[in-house]
C-alpha cells in the first residue's frame, strides 16, 4: 500500500447513522467496509401508502420490499431478513399486531426491529403495538422524511452495520 492510498483513506468520510465519521488510520479495518443499504419491509394494505413511502425510502438510498398483508409480510420478512419492518396495524386477514407477534416469536426474526405504522394514534393502539413487539410507533399520515428519520433511528439503536446475511 503506497502513501497516496493511505492519505486517501485518511481523508475519506463515511456516513454513520445521521452523522459523519472520519475514516482514518485509527479506524479499525472492519469499520472501514461500507455497510450495505438498509433493507426495509413496508407492510400496508393501501397501495398508495406502499408506493409513496416506499419510493421516498428508495430515493433515500434504502432497499425497500413491500407487502400488502400480514401473511405475505411474515413470509417476506423471514425470507429476506429486513433490518427494519414498517408495519400497518389495521389490515384484513392477519392484523399487523398478530403479524408482529408471529415474527417476534419466530427465532430467526426475534431480533427484528419493527415500527408500528397506524392512523389510529390512540393510547390503546400504541400499547397494543408495544405489547405485540413493536419498538416504535409512527402515526400516519406523516411526512416521508419523518418516517425515514424514525427508520434510521430504530436501526441505529439495533446496530448501524449488521453482519452480512448468509
Amino acid at each position: 500500500m503506497g502513501a497516496g492510498r493511505a492519505s486517501r483513506q485518511s481523508r475519506a468520510t463515511a456516513r454513520v447513522g445521521s452523522g459523519e465519521h472520519r475514516v482514518g488510520e485509527d479506524t479499525p479495518r472492519s469499520a472501514r467496509r461500507a455497510c450495505p443499504p438498509l433493507r426495509i419491509l413496508i407492510v400496508d394494505d393501501n397501495p398508495d401508502t406502499r408506493e409513496i413511502y416506499g419510493e421516498y425510502l428508495r430515493l433515500s438510498g434504502l432497499h425497500v420490499d413491500v407487502a400488502a398483508d400480514g401473511e405475505s409480510a411474515i413470509r417476506l420478512a423471514l425470507a429476506t431478513g429486513p433490518d427494519v419492518v414498517v408495519m400497518d396495524l389495521s389490515m384484513p386477514g392477519i392484523s399487523g399486531c398478530e403479524a408482529v407477534r408471529r415474527l417476534t416469536a419466530d427465532s430467526p426474526a426475534a431480533g427484528m426491529a419493527i415500527i408500528a405504522f397506524s392512523a389510529d394514534d390512540s393510547d390503546g393502539t400504541r400499547a397494543a403495538a408495544r405489547a405485540a413487539g413493536c419498538c416504535e410507533f409512527v402515526a400516519k399520515p406523516c411526512p416521508p422524511d419523518q418516517l425515514l428519520d424514525v427508520v434510521r433511528g430504530v436501526h441505529a439503536r439495533h446496530g448501524p452495520c449488521p453482519s452480512p446475511r448468509t
